[in-house]
């Protein structure tokens, strides 16, 4: 059923022929104006004739793709130095305009952001941030399986919801909830994580919260969720399976839920499993040995 209506939803959709055509399906016109208007709004608080046209500011998005396929180590200035230099950075812009568009580069308007952030933590970049999300989830239909878990975005900037994980690589950075298509691993939804979210209901989890507004624009359509430990619960797969959507994760052996026989693991061999059908979940678990 889910192929059948998955293959209709595809043949109605345009064709992607490029890579610019995919490109502009997630980051369309209407949000490169909207940058492109910030970021002179910004520069020319010190410059009153500071410009910067569309074909620049794609321009600056190549650039950053080609670094980040083609150099990712070492510092971005060293593209134009006369060791490293990247032929195809050094022809598509001058390092000093980089450096101007990296400098005054902004995703809102400066000015209104102090009362933005009163009630959005992400404000400095929410508008874009929500419009490539809403792009992302609009222009691709993902298949039977979809994989949700957590993401660390290394990043320098000091900001009051940075997060430090140590068993990350990168220790410091942005941590965002993501929903991805496990076959092609397209990001099909994302949330960051920004601290006590005074949405959540009180007494919901925040990993319930979390898996539920990443699956709701695919809730209902007989898809598959899978996570780990972190998010698995029987209450997150009563409510998942009343939106005909089922659950497949790890499940810690502590979780008061699990029934008293199934925690006991004394004897048992690596990977057994049992099935448990408390309420109107099957959930298949896996415990180690002690």
């Amino acid at each position: 059923m889910l192929c059948s209506k998955r293959g209709q939803d595809l043949q109605s959709m345009p064709r992607i022929t490029s890579r610019l055509q995919s490109f502009l399906c997630l980051f369309n016109m209407e949000m490169l104006l909207i940058i492109i208007d910030c970021t002179n709004h910004e520069a020319r608080r010190t410059f009153d004739s500071w410009s910067l046209s569309v074909s620049e500011l794609m321009a600056f998005v190549a650039i950053l793709f080609l670094r980040a396929t083609l150099c990712p180590i070492g510092a971005m200035i060293e593209s134009w130095s006369e060791k490293y230099a990247v032929p195809a950075i050094k022809e598509t812009m001058s390092r000093d305009r980089y450096k101007e568009i990296m400098r005054y580069l902004r995703f809102d308007n400066k000015d209104t952001r102090a009362e933005r952030v009163k009630t959005d933590r992400f404000a400095a970049v929410s508008d874009i941030w929500q419009r490539l999300v809403r792009n992302c989830h609009q222009c691709y239909i993902p298949g039977q399986h979809i994989t949700v878990d957590e993401q660390l975005f290394p990043t320098k900037v000091r900001c009051p919801f940075t997060q430090y994980i140590s068993s990350k690589p990168d220790k410091f950075g942005i941590k965002f909830w993501i929903a991805a298509d496990l076959e092609t691993k397209y990001m099909c939804n994302a949330i960051p994580y920004l601290g006590k979210d005074p949405s959540r209901p009180k007494g919901e989890r925040l990993s319930e919260n979390v898996v539920i507004k990443l699956m709701e624009p695919f809730l209902g359509k007989g898809r598959t969720v899978t996570m780990d430990n972190f998010f698995t619960s029987m209450s997150l797969a009563n409510r998942l399976l009343n939106h005909n959507t089922t659950l497949l994760g790890t499940i810690n052996k502590i979780r008061r839920e699990i029934p008293p026989p199934a925690k006991h693991n004394k004897g048992r061999v690596v990977a057994d499993c049992d099935l448990l059908l408390p309420l109107s979940v099957v959930l298949q678990t896996q415990f180690h040995c002690l």
